[in-house]
């Protein structure tokens, strides 16, 4: 898909200068996901799926290692997008907010750790958009090598048994 060969080219010109413009570096971006718009009626007709822990863990990952969004709006409708500026962004010459029409044809580049996304749809018929999140690098783990007896690790345990008696919550 052209708009997907976008994203990548759009990735590749940021990752050089990702460090200086975001303060992280660029490894890699997400998927494309295609997303469109539906009105409640429509909304209705999809069941909304529990999420499981690989899902749940897979979120996770791609979230805390997000750098930057890239949103590509294909149309037809023209959507709002709001920009907010986060409590704990300290940039300078960045407003609280942004309001940006997103017409199609509309690419939207913004850094994760400064600005909170939304999207308000058009108020009559449809839109759509391809969206990919810039990730920076993957932990490096290196325990290096461990000491004493590490046997223990070897044997599967189910850990200690639930209790008995009435528990009473703590918050």
């Amino acid at each position: 898909c052209r708009s997907d060969a976008h994203l990548t080219m759009l990735s590749e010109l940021l990752a050089p200068i990702a460090r200086d413009v975001a303060g992280e570096e660029i490894a890699e971006r997400t998927p494309a996901l295609v997303c469109m718009s539906l009105t409640d009626a429509q909304e209705m007709e999809y069941e909304s799926s529990s999420a499981t822990d690989q899902t749940i863990q897979e979120f996770y990952a791609t979230w805390a290692r997000s750098v930057m969004r890239i949103v590509i709006f294909l149309g037809p409708g023209s959507g709002t997008v709001t920009l907010k500026k986060k409590p704990q962004c300290n940039l300078p010459h960045v407003e609280d907010f942004y309001d940006v029409v997103a017409a199609p044809g509309t690419a939207l580049m913004f850094r994760e750790d400064a600005l909170e996304y939304s999207y308000q749809e058009p108020d009559a018929g449809d839109a759509s958009w391809l969206t990919a999140f810039l990730l920076k690098p993957m932990p490096d783990w290196d325990f290096g090598d461990l000491d004493g007896d590490v046997t223990v690790f070897d044997v599967p345990s189910t850990g200690p048994p639930a209790p008995t008696q009435d528990l009473c919550s703590v918050c």
